[in-house]
């Protein structure tokens, strides 16, 4: 959690030898000299400690350990003269606003090892708004909480795309998404785009349950929808049919979602080829260009920091957008944060404002929150970014209407067809079976209820296979046929995975969908007739085309790569692969997925539950 740890306050001050007058004279004496020579009060002389939990989104404590260190050291005191101690450490937006609705609405605990805060630091403070609403207590005062860094949400694009588009003497935003993804002759009506980009935009999208700048960009596009300002927005125009035509237009760009920010930016590093437009806060173009962000090198490879080739430029939605105002939020109304840490909270927010703390905060991209202190060296075009925007800002959306959006999002957002591909060889007996199983239920139990979904499990051959169908539908028959599955055989890994291609291909839906195939496999192909040439054409390391290729020649595979499916399909399908255990053959995986413009994940049987889960959220 990269917590900060409390120091140790100093040993009593202990004056029970002082018995003569004169001894306490000189004691007295001593006192009022210090006070001279001190006249700002520094706390913990007697010992005393106020302690005080700053939840913080991971971003910030990049600057904020060290801030906290220094405060930590400088003996900061409250106005009783105790001394203050502060600890931060990483409590996502998403998951400050469901702890604590949780704890307070419904008496859950916070997780273990979570300890409960004084101060709340999301990336936005609707977060905040919605824990006030969602719980009927009015746990942070909004009116008096203030901002420690600033950044606005902007449309991230490859400098050539958006010149394309017409930028920058056009302003672009969401509606010039929606126009591009709408003609079907795509970027081809684009004298500018180059081949290399594909007809088709990509529009790149997380989970708004979890990620503050989609459930932001979210907000911006039903209120740019609704022609409506923000705060007008009601829960009638959600439902308004234009309004959901528009959102669903916006979101059929979207090729597959993301749940996590590491795979959005793996895929912008990847190239034009794989994404061209990503929902961004606007210091993430600081760190892309600095080499400030992890990103897998290649799919399933080690997570590294390296600078991007490519120029991105900040889009600032010409519709509107949204300051994420990262505040620090001191909490009120609740039993485990009294007065006294209150006071603490406050003296410690203000501390991050002071012009030090916020030149540290501006050192890693943001904006300064002190409007005495100008934005830091990185504000700048040089980096993608356009200092005198944005101009048009969007106010707040009710909370009432904000949990209808998120609501509404489900019906909206593009749907989904997907075939779990769930690997029941001899190999996977024992813990490892339960532990995929129990991950199996919980991806169908998470993907959005307008997802049709289907099952295949395979050893030797196909042990069993549900017909895709919708979600709400076939929940149980696809649950009873995980449950069911039992260990035993070899590994027929190509056999199994054609067989969901074709079944995720000629499923039939009206509309755009997101179309794939989820696989898990902790082994090595050895069965079955389907050779990994059969499937996806690979390419050498001198680019050169394998014309036949069995898969299991493991000398060979390190030096291949997937350049697209050999299956013919009528639709685009991609493989999200899942190696499970050390013996996974993880170039075959990713082959898989850098063939389909997908994502590779590795698994153990202490984490596959949260792999499977976060796989449910592609959809």
């Amino acid at each position: 959690m990269g917590g900060i740890s409390r120091m140790n306050g100093r040993k009593d001050f202990v004056a029970s030898s002082l018995f003569r007058w004169g001894a306490i004279a000189l004691f007295l004496a001593s006192v009022a000299a210090i006070f001279v020579a001190v006249p700002k009060l520094r706390g913990g002389e007697n010992g005393s400690v106020v302690h005080i939990t700053m939840w913080t989104s991971g971003e910030k404590l990049n600057y904020l350990k060290d801030i906290v260190a220094e405060f930590n050291s400088e003996k900061h005191a409250v106005s009783g003269g105790k001394r203050i101690q502060v600890q931060a450490y990483t409590v996502n937006s998403g998951p400050q606003s469901t702890y604590l609705v949780e704890k307070i609405r419904d008496g859950i605990s916070f997780p273990e090892g979570i300890t409960a805060p004084q101060i709340a630091s999301p990336s936005v403070d609707h977060w905040l708004t919605r824990v006030n609403y969602l719980t009927g207590v009015q746990v942070f005062d909004l009116a008096s909480t203030k901002a420690l860094a600033l950044t606005p949400v902007v449309i991230a694009m490859y400098e050539e795309m958006a010149r394309a588009l017409g930028w920058p003497q056009k302003e672009l935003g969401w509606a010039d998404i929606i126009d591009l993804a709408r003609d079907p002759l795509g970027w081809s009506a684009y004298p500018a785009a180059k081949v290399e980009w594909g007809k088709k935009p990509l529009l790149a999208w997380t989970d708004p349950n979890v990620s503050s700048t989609a459930r932001s960009a979210l907000f911006a596009a039903y209120v740019a929808a609704s022609g409506k300002p923000a705060e007008q927005l009601t829960v009638q125009d959600v439902h308004a049919a234009s309004v959901e035509q528009y959102v669903q237009s916006l979101q059929g760009a979207v090729d597959h979602y993301f749940p996590e920010t590491l795979k959005l930016q793996t895929k912008i590093f990847q190239g034009p080829r794989f994404l061209h437009f990503a929902p961004l806060e606007e210091y993430s173009l600081v760190w892309l260009k600095l080499g400030l962000v992890n990103a897998e090198s290649v799919p399933g490879g080690k997570a590294e920091a390296k600078p991007l080739d490519r120029k991105m430029v900040a889009i600032y939605p010409k519709e509107g957008t949204i300051w994420h105002n990262n505040p620090g939020a001191i909490l009120r109304n609740v039993p485990w944060t009294n007065s006294e840490q209150q006071e603490a909270a406050q003296v410690f927010v203000d501390y991050l404002l002071e012009p030090a703390q916020q030149q540290k905060a501006m050192a890693w991209g943001f904006r300064s929150a002190n409007p005495k202190v100008d934005n830091g060296q990185y504000i700048t075009p040089e980096y993608g970014i356009d200092p005198a925007k944005p101009t048009k800002l969007l106010g707040a959306v009710d909370p009432a209407v904000a949990e209808e959006i998120m609501s509404n999002w489900q019906e909206v957002k593009k749907p989904g067809v997907v075939v779990l591909v769930l690997d029941v060889s001899g190999s996977m007996s024992g813990d490892k079976l339960t532990q995929a199983k129990e991950g199996a239920l919980k991806f169908i139990d998470t993907v959005s209820p307008n997802t049709h979904v289907g099952v295949v499990t395979f050893s030797s051959g196909v042990e069993a296979a549900v017909a895709i169908g919708p979600i709400t539908r076939n929940k149980f028959d696809l649950a009873g046929t995980v449950e069911r599955a039992q260990a035993n055989g070899s590994t027929a890994l190509y056999d199994a995975l054609k067989l969901a291609i074709q079944m995720v291909d000629s499923y039939s839906l009206a509309g755009e969908a997101i179309r794939g195939v989820v696989v898990l496999s902790d082994g090595a192909s050895n069965a079955g007739t389907v050779k990994l040439s059969d499937l996806i054409g690979l390419n050498d390391a001198q680019e050169r085309p394998v014309a036949s290729f069995g898969g299991t020649e493991n000398e060979v595979k390190t030096n291949l790569h997937g350049s697209r499916l050999a299956v013919q399909t009528a639709r685009q399908i991609h493989i999200f692969s899942i190696a499970y255990g050390k013996d996974a053959d993880l170039d075959v995986l990713r082959i898989f997925s850098e063939a389909t413009n997908s994502t590779f994940n590795t698994a153990t049987e202490k984490n596959i539950t949260q792999v499977l889960e976060t796989f449910g959220r592609y959809f």
